[in-house]
């Protein structure tokens, strides 16, 4: 990447000169240059792609075909969305495909759920036999598709009461809506999901804690969807167990006695977290879980369409290869598989 301090360095003398000779024309075309100038570098440091995802094309991982004996498979949809089917019922972890612009977000433009885009991707994932979604928390990038995609599906609902009061502005019955509840175990088909209270990664959009207290209907800006709390799910069939982490930070203590065989783990800001604050996390993750195997989460640009790819986040977002590097130290170290999903690419857990 050039250095571009030197170059507007240099460009700043040139134009002085040029504004000597001819100051009416060569202040109007200094100011467009310097604004170009000024643009570069915004993009250079702040909204360009962070790293390659092709840097980490051997950690990918697909497994064609459906669930089949005593297997689950888990299939990405982006973000932190995932659906897990065991090849009779499914369910959803999270509710996010509709694309929120980067410049809907800057300028606070309302956003509605697409439709067509949530049908392409359902559909092309086999998302037909959906009997609940578990929702990790209210913020857009988790929850925006949650009304549609409930309707549609029939599914009930499982979410804070900020979730919850996304679900009615989008007319999801109450009969199915139902509180998450940390002290009780909710059982679907042959799934056992235990919700396990725990904390989004810091700073969160709209504060941490802040709440939606009456139904959100759409189109609403991305700053209308609160956090509303944070929660992991512990999602077990008979011998053998996953856990959706959504957020990267914990409550001390909260996973102890917590196995997994597959992690699901949110990497979201770690890449720009202090070294001993991402140690800690791994400690209270990786470390206290002991999975067979990592899947690192919320990596990917999520103000771009899953259908078009998934780049790694925006500069401005996320260090992202910074994150896979610190969580890629740590499987090494403790000697755990680690694997990527793309968006509709899956893993089976035997």
């Amino acid at each position: 990447m050039p250095d571009i301090s030197r170059f507007a360095l240099g460009l700043r003398a040139r134009l002085a000169g040029a504004v000597r000779q001819h100051p009416v024309l060569s202040i109007a075309l200094a100011l467009k240059l310097t604004t170009a100038v000024a643009l570069g570098a915004v993009w250079q440091t702040k909204i360009r792609h962070s790293g390659d995802l092709n840097d980490y094309r051997d950690l990918l991982v697909d497994d064609p075909g459906g669930p089949s004996g005593a297997t689950v498979k888990v299939t990405s949809l982006g973000t932190t969305m995932m659906l897990v089917d065991d090849g009779t019922t499914q369910i959803l972890i999270d509710a996010f495909i509709t694309p929120a612009g980067l410049l809907d977000a800057a300028l606070g433009r309302p956003v509605s759920t697409d439709p067509d885009a949530v049908d392409t991707a359902l559909d092309k994932v086999g998302a037909d036999r959906v009997r609940a979604i578990f929702i990790s928390h209210s913020h857009h990038d988790h929850a925006l598709d949650v009304a549609y995609i409930a309707n549609r599906t029939g599914a009930t609902v499982h979410g804070s009461p900020s979730t919850l009061n996304i679900a009615r502005g989008g007319n999801v019955p109450e009969d199915r809506l139902a509180l998450l509840d940390p002290e009780k175990s909710v059982t679907v088909g042959s799934f056992t999901v235990r919700t396990i209270a725990s904390k989004h990664s810091p700073n969160p959009m709209g504060g941490e804690g802040a709440t939606i207290d009456k139904p959100l209907l759409q189109p609403a800006p991305i700053s209308a969807y609160k956090e509303g709390g944070t929660y992991d799910f512990l999602v077990a069939v008979p011998e053998k167990s996953m856990l959706f982490k959504g957020s990267a930070n914990w409550i001390p203590g909260a996973l102890a006695g917590v196995h997994a065989d597959a992690l699901f783990l949110g990497i979201g800001g770690l890449g720009r977290a202090e070294q001993s604050f991402s140690k800690d996390f791994l400690d209270a993750t990786i470390g206290t879980v002991q999975p067979a195997i990592v899947i690192p989460t919320h990596w990917n640009d999520f103000f771009c369409p899953v259908h078009e790819g998934v780049p790694l986040q925006r500069k401005l977002v996320d260090n992202t290869p910074a994150a896979f590097d610190t969580v890629l130290a740590r499987t090494k170290a403790d000697g755990v598989d680690i694997g990527l999903l793309e968006a509709f690419a899956s893993i089976t857990i035997r």
